[in-house]
């Protein structure tokens, strides 16, 4: 089966920002990450449900899972044959409080 990815607005936003911000201290670096970033989120159109799940999967009614891109973690959800990416953090930023990923989705 193939899932369809689905990015938040959220996600969108954040991808753009981190992009920016590497932007300004590396020009192509930038470039080559936001291409990792488009690999990895295909990765997830084959087996998003072999990535681990977030620490914020325990404080939220929905499944959230994980995965992992250099120092970012991208947090999706799956939605039938959807994965709904819905945000993509840095790894040294807190763990998400439950509301706040419910709000995303």
């Amino acid at each position: 089966m193939r899932y369809r990815i689905e990015l938040s607005r959220r996600a969108e936003c954040d991808s753009e920002e981190a992009f920016l911000y590497i932007r300004e201290r590396a020009p192509l670096n930038a470039v080559r990450w936001r291409h990792g970033l488009e690999a990895k989120l295909r990765v997830l159109e084959r087996m998003p449900a072999s990535f681990a799940l977030a620490p914020e999967n325990q404080d939220t009614a929905i499944e959230v899972r994980q995965l992992l891109y250099g120092r970012y973690r991208i947090l999706y959800t799956i939605r039938g044959s959807t994965v709904f990416v819905l945000t993509v953090r840095h790894g040294a930023r807190q763990f998400m409080r439950g509301e706040e990923v419910e709000s995303i989705t």
